[in-house]
């Protein structure tokens, strides 16, 4: 079996051969010589008239450039040396030598500007920063590699990102015109200048005193093995909150926060993604994953915080500035966490029983949430009956709370977990479903009432968000049915039957009970 690929610049053919049951794969990958290119769907290679890099650069538009490349004195050996090329060792193109006479003189006037001396060092860095020995196609580039520049400090970072179709970026600037053959070597246009990335994340954190709430929170509060990572060679992105940040935060969460209290771990995770993003790639809103494996989305503005300073280079990844600290969802205290996923009626009600305080100073506890729908389906008298009767509203809500907190994956099915109200318990059950009408495999449900999500965890806790409100239950099923009178006769057979005994006693039933209205429509001799 054979196949083929076009890589654009390469074409590379697989076949796979199995004889006496032996496999074996062999690939043969075809590249351009320097100085030629291959069109998509073209046999073989052309030329390209090469001219040199000074008038390559001017006839793409870097005029700019030209003119940096002047102030900085680049050495002339570097630009007018032959291409090494790595992957071509020993090949060799013809170039043609009657380039335009017009671009070359363009060029050179650009290369005659007058230099001011006092900024010499610093443009000869930027220039030197953009140059790279050797030839690096875009075919060669592999994301998050490193490129040594003829800055020996400075180091240029590749990144790949397909948005959807293929992005390159340099520095995080991104590539606009890639692959441009010259004499002396290839050149990809930039859509801005890039920055030297010379200092690790830890460095320019250090070093710019408005992150010292955010630099505190990380030296002083996590272990020497998290402080680490962001010092040490990596891709990360870390989304920095300035100290303005930390002073709009609540008193009482930045004062936790700043001693080590509450999940200041997940705070810190949550701002560090685990791979390189740059505002480039952006084009409209992306979503990413933290270090905490929580979700960020990405756009102008960062989950509803400001991004201050775009791509700020290091040597182990970039860091964003912003104007607002991240809260990640465990890290909310119940009360905020009830309002971040719209069950404000729930939070409505913890406010008049007064139990906010009470809920918020929890540890490892579970609360069962119903939805907005669910509580607004109420009678109105009785939510009127609560809301003026705190008191009995508290023994309401303490039927849904339960410590210690529980998780999906330790409960079973009939099982019948106490709350906070004291002698009552809620029972577990979980259902097989149909796949041809639930996605789910199993439904779970807590006094018949849907487990709509599972485990939104708060700091102090975790919250399942359920469809039903739950009324603590005062009778066994004979009782109930025999305090309601449409239910005399099944009342009455349930007794001549002795089967009250067995009801009244420890169960797990479901009792269909036809009304009297049903015996009545019942043949008489029947």
């Amino acid at each position: 079996m054979s196949s083929c690929n076009d890589e654009g610049l390469s074409y590379t053919c697989e076949t796979k051969i199995r004889s006496n049951g032996i496999r074996k794969i062999y690939k043969t990958r075809y590249n351009c010589c320097y100085g030629t290119v291959r069109e998509a769907g073209e046999f073989g290679c052309h030329a390209v008239e090469l001219r040199s890099l000074q008038e390559t650069v001017f006839a793409l538009g870097g005029r700019s450039f030209l003119s940096l490349m002047a102030e900085a004195e680049v050495d002339p050996k570097f630009l007018n040396q032959k291409p090494h090329n790595t992957q071509n060792e020993g090949q060799t193109t013809d170039v043609k030598q009657d380039e335009p006479v017009r671009l070359r003189r363009q060029a050179t006037n650009i290369m005659r500007m007058d230099v001011d001396p006092r900024d010499m060092t610093e443009v000869r860095t930027v220039v030197r920063g953009h140059m790279v020995r050797g030839i690096y196609l875009t075919s060669n580039f592999r994301d998050e590699q490193l490129l040594d520049t003829e800055d020996s400090e400075a180091k240029i970072r590749i990144n790949m990102y397909n948005a959807p179709a293929r992005i390159y970026t340099a520095n995080y600037v991104r590539l606009v015109s890639t692959n441009n053959y010259a004499h002396q070597g290839v050149i990809h246009m930039l859509d801005g200048v890039m920055k030297p990335a010379t200092k690790t994340i830890a460095q320019l954190l250090e070093s710019e005193p408005h992150f010292s709430s955010f630099r505190n929170t990380i030296n002083e509060v996590l272990k020497d093995q998290d402080t680490a990572m962001f010092s040490q060679p990596g891709q990360l992105t870390v989304l920095a909150p300035t100290d303005d940040a930390f002073a709009k935060l609540n008193p009482e969460l930045r004062e936790r926060l700043m001693k080590g209290q509450g999940c200041v771990h997940s705070v810190v995770e949550h701002h560090v993604l685990p791979n390189v993003i740059c505002s480039t790639v952006i084009q409209w809103r992306a979503r990413s994953t933290s270090l905490l494996g929580s979700s960020l989305l990405l756009e102008r503005d960062l989950e509803g915080k400001l991004v201050i300073t775009r791509d700020v280079v290091a040597s182990n990844g970039v860091l964003h500035v912003i104007d607002g600290v991240l809260i990640p969802e465990n890290a909310r205290i119940f009360n905020r966490l009830l309002s971040s996923h719209n069950l404000t009626e729930l939070a409505r009600l913890v406010e008049a029983a007064g139990m906010a305080p009470m809920l918020d100073s929890l540890t490892n506890a579970t609360l069962f949430a119903p939805n907005n729908y669910a509580i607004r389906s109420i009678p109105d008298e009785i939510k009127q009956s609560w809301m003026t009767n705190p008191e009995k509203l508290k023994q309401v809500l303490m039927y849904y709370l339960v410590q210690p907190g529980i998780r999906q994956a330790g409960l079973a099915n009939n099982q019948m977990v106490e709350t906070g109200l004291k002698g009552q318990s809620v029972r577990m059950n979980f259902y097989q479903s149909m796949p041809f009408f639930n996605a789910a495999p199993i439904r779970a449900s807590v006094q018949c009432g849907s487990v709509l999500r599972w485990e939104q965890d708060a700091r102090n806790g975790n919250v399942h968000i359920i469809d039903r409100v739950m009324i603590p239950p005062e009778n066994s099923i004979t009782q109930w049915l025999a305090n309601n009178r449409s239910f005399s006769i099944m009342t009455t057979l349930l007794k001549d039957t002795r089967l009250n005994e067995i009801l009244n006693a420890e169960g797990t039933y479901t009792v269909l009970a036809p009304p009297d209205v049903a015996f009545y429509q019942m043949p008489e001799e029947v």
